[in-house]
């Protein structure tokens, strides 16, 4: 199978994988963007310890740091959290003893809900007409979203802050919210800590996984650090490195960036790559790639 990711040998190779399962507890990662099955995995980690040195993201940050070659590295990523991981990735990165980072969105920890998770449960189940004319009546700005834009342009703070979105659809879904979010479809402190494995490191993926720039400075700063906090208490490692969440390039600005040096990271993880490790921040930005399964 050939990795569905771009390769340059001056960069490392960081894929962020999602979701890890063959039959989904639930409706809300339906796209193999975010799914991606077990066997497909493994196939690809033995591919990624044959042709690369797999190191964690912290080990290729300061081999970078360092002014170190850093060719034909590659580091295996997960976003967001889901159970998933730890019960069919894990197994596996244990077996070929490759080192991972799962980065969590905070907010999960409390047994919660991901926002975008409930964007496409609406998808899935086919009610965004339905809530599009509940929100349109509280926020006449959302008639520029349709049903065939909704996705990616509910996340768009040109027209709705993803706060406002979110409370939007929890006020949607009302009573019905608990029973859409399954048992154990996120990590927990709990299932963390039960982790027996000296492979894997977390790390911060911020707290609710809002664009960033749908936020002013003091916004973004509570919202980095409530993710931090949210770490505390798990005996696995921590990552010195941000997860930008989204991590496009229009997903982040420069506070962004400020406050996050400010706190100390090593360096951030993007979606999209730079032609040089540093920005005007001088802070060192590393682009992933999304892998996917053959099926």
């Amino acid at each position: 199978m050939k990795l569905n990711i771009f390769d340059k040998t001056q960069y490392p190779v960081v894929p962020v994988y999602h979701s890890v399962a063959n039959e989904l507890k639930h409706p809300f990662v339906a796209s193999h963007i975010h799914n991606v099955k077990p066997l497909d995995f493994s196939i690809q980690m033995e591919q990624f310890k044959k042709k690369y040195t797999v190191l964690s993201i912290d080990e290729i940050v300061e081999r970078i740091i360092k002014g170190k070659s850093v060719k034909k590295t590659a580091s295996i990523t997960f976003d967001d959290g889901y159970q998933s991981v730890l019960e069919n990735a894990l197994p596996i990165l244990n077996n070929l003893s490759l080192p991972a980072t799962i980065f969590i969105t905070g907010k999960v920890l409390e047994k919660s809900y991901f926002w975008r998770d409930l964007i496409r449960y609406l998808i899935i189940t086919e009610q965004v007409e339905d809530f599009l004319a509940y929100a349109r009546e509280k926020d006449p700005p959302l008639y520029s979203l349709s049903l065939a834009t909704f996705y990616r342009h509910s996340k768009w703070p040109s027209i709705i802050e993803s706060k406002t979105m979110e409370k939007y659809i929890v006020n949607f879904l009302g009573d019905s919210l608990d029973r859409i979010i399954p048992e154990n479809l996120y990590v927990s402190k709990t299932t963390l800590n039960q982790v027996e494995s000296n492979v894997l490191n977390i790390g911060n993926h911020s707290y609710s996984h809002y664009l960033m720039t749908s936020m002013n400075e003091q916004q973004q700063t509570k919202d980095i650090t409530q993710g931090e906090k949210a770490l505390k208490n798990i005996h696995l490692p921590k990552s010195r490195v941000f997860a930008i969440p989204f991590g496009g390039v229009h997903t982040y600005n420069s506070l962004t960036l400020k406050i996050v040096q400010k706190m100390n990271y090593a360096a951030t993880l993007t979606t999209h790559h730079n032609k040089k490790f540093k920005d005007e921040s001088d802070l060192f930005m590393i682009g992933r790639y999304l892998p996917a399964s053959s099926t």
